[in-house]
């Protein structure tokens, strides 16, 4: 018998699920999953998503029964092939689970990443990422509303807020470092580069936004491997031009690819080369 995976948002009527069962009745099985409990386990190597710790790919038919183009996106980021029956809009969102979703379908590096909005899956999981985590919001700019958690009591009051389900969350391996590389790309090619640092001993995010200075680099003082590391993925997100943050590991030197920015901020090397590029679009007057 087939098997049907049904996508809803939880304050839908049982009779809705009634009325599906029914239909559905000798020709699959169908499992609910309220789109909070999805699970999101994503990394260079692997990638999964769970619905009631069954993988999604294992099913004949998945029906979205509400209008989320966020899940939909990524979903679909993961997995084109997906069986996925009803279409929602497919307008660009820019969102960090699709990206991870898109870095992770083409194998690239970057730290590895939990996403649910259910707490119990959340406390259940994270702990496996070891201490400190990451949690940043899906869609959020310049480090803001980022937080570094350090402990599995630090994590449950995160999760206990009030306001904890009024937004959608990332969970991340937190790489630890001296500094982290901005680096713009315009059609496949490096245009500019500088290095972050923060200044402050309290402060553990590079960005300029949060007190971070930036020192110019040429394409040729970049680390063995991260040039081509931030064209790939910018190529998988399917970005034109953006500014990839690169972090490297403090012990091993392993770069990894922590945001892919479709609006890079306008610093004096990133903003010459942007107009250079701008320039060019006029003159040709299509990408």
């Amino acid at each position: 018998m087939k098997r049907l995976l049904v996508i809803q948002h939880n304050s839908q009527q049982p009779n809705s699920q009634q009325q599906i069962q029914a239909y559905f009745e000798d020709k699959a099985t169908i499992t609910f999953v309220d789109y909070d409990k999805l699970l999101f386990i994503l990394d260079q190597n692997s990638y999964k998503v769970l619905a009631h710790n069954l993988d999604i790919s294992s099913f004949d038919l998945i029906y979205f029964k509400f209008y989320h183009h966020i899940l939909y996106q990524s979903l679909l980021a993961l997995n084109p092939k997906l069986p996925i029956a009803r279409t929602v809009n497919q307008a660009l969102v820019i969102n960090k689970l699709y990206q991870y979703c898109c870095l992770a379908r083409e194998n690239l590096s970057f730290p590895c990443t939990i996403s649910s909005r259910d707490k119990q899956v959340i406390l259940q999981w994270v702990s496996d990422l070891h201490f400190p985590v990451v949690v940043k919001p899906w869609k959020g700019s310049f480090g803001e509303k980022t937080v570094l958690i350090q402990s599995m009591v630090e994590l449950e009051k995160y999760v206990n807020r009030k306001s904890f389900t009024d937004n959608f969350y990332l969970f991340q391996k937190y790489v630890d470092n001296d500094f982290d590389l901005r680096i713009l790309v315009v059609k496949s090619q490096v245009k500019a580069a500088f290095k972050r640092l923060r200044t402050s001993q309290t402060e553990w995010r590079n960005n300029l936004s949060q007190g971070g200075v930036g020192i110019s680099l040429g394409g040729e003082q970049l680390p063995p491997g991260v040039e081509a590391l931030a064209i790939k993925a910018v190529k998988a997100v399917g970005y034109q031009v953006a500014g990839v943050d690169v972090v490297l590991d403090k012990i091993t030197n392993q770069p990894y690819v922590l945001e892919v920015n479709a609006s890079p901020g306008f610093y004096p090397s990133v903003k010459k080369a942007l107009l250079v590029y701008m320039a060019k679009l006029l003159d040709n007057r299509a990408l």
